[in-house]
């Protein structure tokens, strides 16, 4: 009798700290459309877009302002931004027009990456990968 109940003191605590670790993708895609809203052509580190996805509508990057002169903020390559919605961040690369984006939800963390150009339409869709293990 108290080999069961020595039993169940271990497995009892085991099943819920797996469900504290992070989530586990429920699909491998997630779908997910950009409206670019600026591109800047004069300053090309300057781009601001919107974010669909399931369940969320964000402004990438959120509206904040130079105090020094009123202008955007000009973005560096290879670096990783906050949307409006901090689940959201993207990196923008204006040399090559890579824009990289990473979205954390209840289904998992998702990532991937598009193309923004003159030639770009007005919604660009995209299929997030799963990039949860």
């Amino acid at each position: 009798m108290f080999a069961p109940l020595m039993m169940l003191s271990i497995l009892v605590p085991g099943t819920f700290a797996a469900s504290s670790q992070h989530a586990r993708c429920h699909s491998n895609k997630l779908p997910a459309s950009i409206t670019v809203a600026h591109v800047d052509r004069n300053n090309k580190n300057d781009i601001s877009f919107r974010l669909y996805t399931d369940g969320m509508t964000t402004r990438c990057p959120p509206l904040t302002k130079h105090t020094s002169h009123n202008a955007p903020q000009a973005l560096k390559p290879r670096k990783v931004y906050e949307c409006a919605n901090p689940d959201a961040t993207f990196s923008y690369d204006s040399h090559d027009g890579k824009l990289k984006i990473w979205v954390a939800n209840d289904n998992g963390f998702f990532g991937g990456s598009v193309i923004v150009s003159d030639l770009a339409p007005e919604v660009i869709s995209v299929n997030l990968d799963c990039l949860s293990s």
